[in-house]
């Protein structure tokens, strides 16, 4: 397999797409029931299969991921070609948690009052091979999605020039 096979909750996350894509392959209800009993070795190949579409078409279609960690944030915007990178790391202690959503003036704040600082850094790197396995790569490793990349754009803005 290329990527993965969806888990269970996954597969019930996309189920609808599921029953269209046995239909698309001429399986109604009834006979995924039969497969499933009667072949689980080409139930199994079917949720492959379709596994691996899923995953082809939602990795299309990524922008930008962000990584998470209590003291460090890491913002990536994805291109056909590059992969850039805009973080954010609190150095010294506090309690503030980056994984957190809150307003950002307040953990400002917060951070500035336990005597921690902010550092920002940014990184490039050029995608060697299949763009699609790299970022597949980086989700895996624990990196999420970002619909519209507005954390990545706001350590963009601060960053100087």
């Amino acid at each position: 397999m290329k990527y993965r096979r969806l888990t269970q909750a996954e597969l019930n996350d996309v189920r609808s797409q599921f029953v269209t894509f046995l239909v698309a392959h001429g399986i109604p209800a009834d006979d995924w029931e039969g497969i499933k009993r009667d072949a689980p070795e080409n139930a199994d190949r079917l949720i492959d299969l379709f596994s691996e579409m899923v995953f082809d078409q939602t990795l299309e279609t990524v922008e930008y991921l962000e990584y998470k960690e209590p003291h460090d944030v890491k913002c990536f915007h994805c291109g056909a070609e590059k992969i850039q990178l805009m973080g954010l790391f609190i150095e010294g202690h506090t309690d503030v948690d980056l994984r957190k959503a809150e307003d950002p003036k307040a953990m400002l704040a917060k951070v500035k009052a336990a005597g921690a600082t902010v550092k920002l850094y940014s990184l490039e790197k050029p995608i060697k091979g299949d763009r699609k396995a790299e970022l597949f790569r980086m989700l895996e490793n624990g990196c999420t999605i970002s619909r519209d990349g507005a954390l990545y754009k706001a350590l963009k803005q601060l960053r100087p020039n």
